[in-house]
């Protein structure tokens, strides 16, 4: 009981100690914050990079008819993040809507579009697949007929 209860306060107190550091500063690690930084890092992971990398390219694609393609990005990695929040009424929840509201957003979504621009290998490949689909359907309709 003690030990986890002194894990608990190590975590706690390193968790004061990074948000005292990005407090003291603009940034943190090249973010606007410690929020933007941890969120930024969690997209990148193996459970979002896919997701994230299809929501931008999808915003990149439809901000093509009026629509900014930074806002739209934006409101769909919120939500997918608010997708991943427990549902609960603890205060718990109230701590991380807090967390996520002091997030830079658009940092966020600027540097995944801007990475996501100049990859032509993944247009390639994303072109490659549309195509192959497109076959795909159009083999399948010929043999239903």
């Amino acid at each position: 009981m003690k030990r986890g209860r002194k894990k608990q306060g190590e975590i706690v107190e390193k968790a004061v100690e990074k948000e005292e550091e990005s407090k003291g500063s603009e940034s943190y690690l090249g973010a606007a914050n410690f929020e933007t930084w941890i969120i930024g890092k969690y997209l990148d992971s193996d459970k979002f990079r896919f997701s994230v990398r299809i929501l931008t390219a999808n915003s990149i694609e439809e901000s093509k008819d009026g629509e900014d393609k930074t806002i739209l990005l934006i409101s769909r990695i919120r939500n997918l993040m608010l997708l991943d929040l427990p549902v609960q009424d603890f205060p718990y929840t109230d701590l991380l809507m807090t967390a996520l509201d002091r997030i830079c957003w658009e940092e966020i979504a600027s540097k995944r579009i801007e990475a996501l621009e100049q990859d032509t290998s993944f247009w390639e490949e994303k072109t490659r697949r549309e195509e192959k689909e497109k076959k795909d359907r159009e083999r399948a309709e010929r043999e239903a007929d």
